[in-house]
């Protein structure tokens, strides 16, 4: 009898779980049917995105349940996996609606497709196109050139679309030229200037969109002295503390050196502390650049008691010239305790109100008279007074010397003649008649100012 009741046991159990089995089998069966419902009404609009590189796209997938999970993604993760952090989705009135933030330029081609579930039965694909304009450097900026030297910028150039692609440059330098007829471009900058040393941007347009790149170009450029501009002579007093300083300038900025270690260099001065004459001599600097070179400059110093100089004994004599230009012949005196140093004056003429001529005037190596002979711009003016202004180009406690000359009233401005300042004079008429004139009385006085 166990037995017997052993066997009813078993076979109730075994229909029980035959009966459940049946009912999973119907729940699968049904959810099978549901899903499939669901992938039949699965579909991806729109059909097709053309935008910029940079924007931003929508799409709708569905009329899907919520409690289904639906995604996008690019079909074969082709040319590359969709990008999730910046991918979002929400559902408006039973669609499942995405948002795909910042397309980028190596998206393009990619085609989108929406499924459920285990990535079966996804939609159609729907074609990514990305207008997108390019231009990467080859090679790293500042781009470094010798001054008056050519340089070549080299950029590659991706596109879409490649045609019509413009090209242009911004500033725009006095002399370059840009070959872009292929995705390889080139800015050729010809004989590159100072002037030319900053930032470029480089812009390159299609029917779309464009894109741009910047750059640096660094000038690079010999030193040369600012201070002294040239080889310099000064006279400086004795016992008096001094600084010579050297200044240059260059790029890449130079390096300033002495060239005489007698005295105090610091910070690109020499350094004098109660010089004697026995410091005068050549004091050297030089500016350096490792890359483009060095250039040198000159003082040459003399130390002396004030005035070092001083000029005397002027002389004027004036020179009518018929039908032509006057002029003046000026001479003077003069001394120089440097022996040397003193080797230009400066001459200022005026007439009383405004200045007429300055020239140099070189002192004589030999002998201590300096002389010149100064052409006016016009005929002497009767009754005019002429100040011829005299300082020394290196004298110590030398003031402008003034020397001044009126002429006559009654000077005949008709006859060649030279007439010594002081001196009477007698014309000859330029019709070649003989005649005499009256004489002219030039006025000489002189004034150490």
């Amino acid at each position: 009898s166990n037995f017997i009741l052993g066997v009813v046991h078993v076979d109730l159990c075994k229909s029980r779980i035959m009966g459940l089995l049946q009912r999973v089998s119907s729940c699968v069966c049904l959810l099978l049917l549901l899903s499939s419902a669901a992938l039949s009404q699965l579909t991806l609009t729109p059909s097709s995105i053309s935008v910029t590189e940079g924007s931003d796209i929508t799409l709708q997938c569905g009329e899907v349940n919520e409690q289904f999970d639906v995604k996008i993604f690019f079909k074969d993760d082709m040319p590359k996996p969709i990008d999730q952090s910046r991918l979002s989705s929400e559902v408006e009135g039973g669609m499942r609606v995405f948002t795909y933030t910042a397309v980028e330029a190596e998206e393009n081609g990619a085609m989108i497709v929406c499924s459920v579930l285990d990535d079966t039965n996804p939609t159609a694909p729907v074609p990514l196109t990305v207008w997108f304009s390019k231009l990467t450097l080859q090679g790293s900026s500042p781009f470094s050139v010798e001054e008056n030297s050519d340089l070549t910028i080299y950029v590659t150039l991706d596109s879409n679309p490649m045609e019509n692609v413009t090209v242009t440059l911004d500033p725009m330098p006095s002399g370059y030229t840009i070959d872009a007829a292929t995705s390889n471009v080139s800015v050729t900058f010809t004989t590159v200037e100072r002037s030319d040393v900053g930032s470029y941007t480089l812009t390159a347009t299609n029917d779309f969109t464009s894109g741009s790149v910047s750059f640096e170009i660094n000038v690079l450029y010999p030193p040369a002295f600012t201070t002294p501009s040239g080889d310099t002579t000064v006279v400086l007093p004795v016992g008096q503390d001094a600084t010579l300083s050297c200044v240059a300038e260059g790029n890449p900025e130079p390096t300033i050196s002495p060239l005489n270690n007698n005295v105090t260099f610091t910070n690109g001065q020499y350094q004098f502390t109660e010089p004697t004459s026995t410091d005068s001599g050549v004091y050297g600097c030089r500016a350096s650049s490792s890359s483009v070179g060095y250039v040198d400059t000159f003082y040459t110093v003399y130390f002396a008691e004030p005035p070092s100089c001083t000029i005397s004994n002027p002389s004027v004599e004036v020179q009518v010239v018929m039908d032509g230009d006057d002029k003046f012949v000026l001479s003077w005196d003069f001394t120089d305790s440097t022996n040397g140093a003193l080797t230009t004056f400066t001459l200022v003429v005026t007439d009383g109100s405004e200045e007429m001529i300055r020239q140099d005037v070189a002192a004589p190596s030999e002998g201590n008279t300096a002389s010149t002979i100064v052409e006016l711009p016009q005929a002497i003016v009767p009754g005019t007074t002429y100040v011829f202004t005299i300082t020394g180009e290196v004298c110590l406690g030398l003031e402008p010397f003034q020397h001044s000359y009126t002429a006559p009233d009654n000077t005949d401005p008709t006859s060649s003649t030279t007439i010594p300042s002081g001196a009477l004079s007698v014309h000859v008429a330029a019709n070649g008649l003989p005649g005499l004139f009256l004489c002219l009385a030039f006025l000489l006085s002189s004034a150490h100012m």
